[in-house]
């Protein structure tokens, strides 16, 4: 009962925890810009928002590979 649990609805935890993640990163950046923050902190704000959702976008797509990898071998 468990292990059927685990093998169906652990999907959803990398998806939810992706999502989770970009739904904070844009919520900080649009707080951010409300600032208006100007200089070098500004650019390198953006910086590290563009590199933050980057990697969290390449996690997410090694998930979901491993995914299709052990559900369609």
């Amino acid at each position: 009962m468990v292990t059927l649990f685990q093998n169906r609805f652990t999907v959803l935890l990398p998806l939810l925890a992706m999502l989770i993640n970009i739904s904070l990163i844009l919520y900080m950046r649009f707080c951010r810009n409300r600032k208006n923050t100007t200089g070098k902190s500004s650019a390198r704000g953006k910086y590290m928002i563009r590199t933050t959702l980057l990697i969290s976008i390449y996690l997410a797509i090694y998930e979901l590979g491993k995914v299709f990898i052990q559900y369609f071998p």
